[in-house]
Protein backbone atom coordinates (compact mmCIF):
# COMPACT_ATOMS: atom_id res chain seq x y z
CA UNK A 1 0.00 0.00 0.00
CA UNK A 2 2.90 2.49 0.84
CA UNK A 3 4.49 1.91 -2.72
CA UNK A 4 1.79 2.65 -4.51
CA UNK A 5 0.79 5.91 -2.92
CA UNK A 6 4.83 6.67 -3.18
CA UNK A 7 4.41 6.09 -7.18
CA UNK A 8 1.20 8.21 -7.39
CA UNK A 9 2.53 11.98 -8.20
CA UNK A 10 1.45 14.72 -5.75
CA UNK A 11 0.84 17.96 -6.51
CA UNK A 12 0.64 20.36 -4.24
CA UNK A 13 -2.33 22.22 -3.49
CA UNK A 14 -2.02 26.55 -4.01
CA UNK A 15 -2.31 28.70 -0.97
CA UNK A 16 -2.29 31.82 -3.07
CA UNK A 17 -1.91 32.92 -6.80
CA UNK A 18 1.12 33.14 -8.36
CA UNK A 19 1.60 35.55 -10.73
CA UNK A 20 3.49 34.68 -14.34
CA UNK A 21 3.59 31.03 -13.44
CA UNK A 22 1.60 28.12 -14.87
CA UNK A 23 -1.85 27.41 -12.95
CA UNK A 24 -1.82 23.16 -12.89
CA UNK A 25 -4.65 21.08 -11.69
CA UNK A 26 -5.12 18.44 -8.95
CA UNK A 27 -3.02 16.03 -11.61
CA UNK A 28 -0.39 18.57 -12.31
CA UNK A 29 -0.79 19.68 -16.02
CA UNK A 30 -1.56 22.98 -16.92
CA UNK A 31 -5.21 24.38 -16.84
CA UNK A 32 -6.87 24.71 -20.16
CA UNK A 33 -10.41 26.59 -19.92
CA UNK A 34 -9.73 30.02 -21.65
CA UNK A 35 -12.30 32.61 -21.92
CA UNK A 36 -14.00 31.18 -19.24
CA UNK A 37 -17.48 31.00 -17.69
CA UNK A 38 -18.02 30.32 -13.89
CA UNK A 39 -20.88 28.82 -11.86
CA UNK A 40 -21.32 28.09 -8.11
CA UNK A 41 -23.49 25.19 -7.52
CA UNK A 42 -23.74 23.49 -3.75
CA UNK A 43 -20.47 24.94 -2.69
CA UNK A 44 -18.44 24.00 -5.81
CA UNK A 45 -16.97 26.16 -8.49
CA UNK A 46 -17.47 24.98 -11.85
CA UNK A 47 -14.95 26.66 -14.47
CA UNK A 48 -15.80 25.96 -17.91
CA UNK A 49 -13.35 27.47 -21.13
CA UNK A 50 -12.03 26.10 -24.23
CA UNK A 51 -9.35 24.00 -24.60
CA UNK A 52 -6.66 25.58 -26.57
CA UNK A 53 -3.44 23.76 -25.45
CA UNK A 54 -2.19 21.87 -28.57
CA UNK A 55 -4.41 23.90 -30.76
CA UNK A 56 -3.82 26.69 -33.22
CA UNK A 57 -5.34 30.24 -33.66
CA UNK A 58 -9.09 29.74 -34.26
CA UNK A 59 -9.19 25.57 -33.85
CA UNK A 60 -9.93 24.19 -30.56
CA UNK A 61 -11.09 21.25 -28.91
CA UNK A 62 -14.48 22.41 -27.44
CA UNK A 63 -15.03 23.12 -23.65
CA UNK A 64 -13.46 21.93 -21.27
CA UNK A 65 -14.57 21.50 -17.04
CA UNK A 66 -12.98 22.00 -13.55
CA UNK A 67 -14.29 21.86 -10.40
CA UNK A 68 -12.94 23.51 -7.29
CA UNK A 69 -14.21 23.53 -3.80
CA UNK A 70 -11.25 26.79 -2.72
CA UNK A 71 -10.69 28.09 -6.11
CA UNK A 72 -6.93 27.10 -5.63
CA UNK A 73 -6.91 23.52 -6.16
CA UNK A 74 -9.42 22.80 -9.51
CA UNK A 75 -9.84 19.29 -10.49
CA UNK A 76 -10.35 18.20 -14.49
CA UNK A 77 -13.24 16.66 -15.64
CA UNK A 78 -12.63 16.70 -19.49
CA UNK A 79 -14.60 18.17 -22.35
CA UNK A 80 -18.07 19.02 -21.61
CA UNK A 81 -18.93 19.93 -25.02
CA UNK A 82 -16.51 18.34 -28.23
CA UNK A 83 -16.38 20.81 -31.62
CA UNK A 84 -17.06 19.91 -34.50
CA UNK A 85 -14.49 20.09 -36.97
CA UNK A 86 -16.11 20.82 -40.15
CA UNK A 87 -15.55 23.48 -42.82
CA UNK A 88 -19.14 23.74 -43.28
CA UNK A 89 -20.64 27.30 -43.01
CA UNK A 90 -23.61 25.84 -41.33
CA UNK A 91 -21.63 23.57 -38.93
CA UNK A 92 -20.60 24.57 -35.14
CA UNK A 93 -16.75 26.14 -36.69
CA UNK A 94 -13.74 25.43 -35.26
CA UNK A 95 -13.46 27.85 -32.36
CA UNK A 96 -15.91 27.55 -29.03
CA UNK A 97 -15.38 30.46 -26.51
CA UNK A 98 -16.77 31.99 -23.59
CA UNK A 99 -19.04 29.34 -22.68
CA UNK A 100 -21.66 30.52 -19.60
CA UNK A 101 -23.20 28.08 -18.01
CA UNK A 102 -27.18 28.36 -15.62
CA UNK A 103 -28.78 25.79 -13.71
CA UNK A 104 -32.75 25.65 -14.23
CA UNK A 105 -34.48 26.15 -10.75
CA UNK A 106 -37.50 24.25 -11.97
CA UNK A 107 -36.40 21.73 -13.92
CA UNK A 108 -32.35 21.01 -12.27
CA UNK A 109 -31.24 20.76 -15.76
CA UNK A 110 -28.28 22.87 -16.76
CA UNK A 111 -27.82 24.88 -19.61
CA UNK A 112 -24.43 26.16 -21.69
CA UNK A 113 -24.65 28.85 -24.31
CA UNK A 114 -21.24 29.18 -26.17
CA UNK A 115 -20.01 31.28 -29.25
CA UNK A 116 -19.32 29.65 -32.20
CA UNK A 117 -16.75 30.67 -35.25
CA UNK A 118 -15.90 29.33 -38.42
CA UNK A 119 -12.36 30.08 -39.90
CA UNK A 120 -10.63 33.42 -39.74
CA UNK A 121 -13.02 33.47 -36.54
CA UNK A 122 -16.04 34.58 -38.71
CA UNK A 123 -19.41 33.93 -36.21
CA UNK A 124 -21.25 30.81 -36.69
CA UNK A 125 -23.21 29.71 -33.91
CA UNK A 126 -23.85 30.65 -30.83
CA UNK A 127 -26.37 28.38 -28.76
Amino acid sequence: RLLLASLIPRVASFAAFRSGEPWLDTHGRVIDAHGAGFLVDGGVTYWYGSQRNGWKCCHDGGINVYSSRDLYSWTAHGLALRTYQTRSSTGNGRDLERPKVVRCAGTGQYVMWVRGTGEGNTPQLAA
